[in-house]
């Protein structure tokens, strides 16, 4: 394979590293790494348009700030796991725990060909399919994160 062809999208993992307790360093969790679909891996940048005196044409387009998309991972319902206990702290008691969170990208024999680092990100959003009695899906979990910064790592293998 050329290093020039694109990688399909269906290998990947992706790993968070929590804080047990603040000011320790975070550690990765081994439980939270496979996942259906992974969306959000972006930015874009917020631009103001300023129109000169007299000229109706044309705008100077001025960039303001960067914004982050939402990072969005769904996975199958599972048992308590140190993500979802994380999101439940968050979403139901407030207590903010910082994570970050490294996704990769996997070739066709698995190993890395891309990779993002995400920073110092907090759940903003946890949603579960619907119970429907008539269909035999697995029930879906939907977690939302908000990130400060992403960092594209590149290509690895």
């Amino acid at each position: 394979m050329s290093i020039f062809q694109p990688e399909v999208s269906r290998h990947f993992l992706a790993t968070f590293f929590f804080e047990v307790t603040a000011g320790t360093p975070k550690i990765p969790s081994m439980i939270d790494m496979r996942f259906q679909s992974i969306s959000g891996l972006g930015r874009t940048t917020n631009v103001r348009s300023v129109y000169e005196g007299g000229e109706n044409v044309g705008a100077h387009h001025l960039p303001e700030q960067i914004v982050h998309n939402e990072l969005v991972f769904t996975r199958g319902v599972m048992l308590l796991s140190p993500l979802t206990m994380v999101f439940g702290e968050m979403l139901s008691d407030f207590k903010v725990r910082r994570i970050d969170v490294v996704i990769m990208l996997l070739n066709a024999r698995l190993l890395p060909k891309a990779c993002w680092s995400i920073s110092d990100a907090v759940p903003s959003g946890w949603d579960t399919g619907a119970l429907d009695a008539n269909d035999d899906k697995v029930l879906i979990n939907t977690f939302k994160l908000r990130y400060r910064d992403i960092t594209r790592l590149g290509i690895v293998a």
